[in-house]
């Protein structure tokens, strides 16, 4: 017996990636908005040239912080991050299993 006929044609493995991948995309969206708050209360007001704290980045609800260039990448990038691998992970889904409902 193979391992497709014990799972029902491989859909279970299916299943497993989608909500890892959900899992994932939420993780993602959950960092952008931990930095933001963590950005907000610990990163400086004014440039800091000397930390490399030069990227203006307006954080909760408008104030201005300086960042580093890979806090400001890991705060503009994780939104996007997130919805691409959700989009993608529901396409798969949809690509592999086209008439079949995501709840059955």
């Amino acid at each position: 017996m193979s391992l497709e006929s014990k799972t029902g044609g491989g859909k279970l493995w299916w299943r497993i990636f989608l909500i890892a991948s959900i899992s994932l995309a939420f993780a993602a969206f959950g960092l952008s908005w931990h930095l933001d708050g963590v950005y907000y209360a610990t990163r400086p007001r004014q440039p800091e040239p000397g930390q490399a704290r030069i990227h203006q980045k307006y954080v909760h609800h408008g104030t201005v912080v300086f960042l580093t260039r890979g806090e400001k990448v890991m705060l503009d990038y994780s939104p996007a991050a997130g919805f691409l691998i959700f989009a993608t992970a529901i396409y798969l889904y949809r690509r592999k299993y086209p008439s079949n409902n995501l709840t059955t």
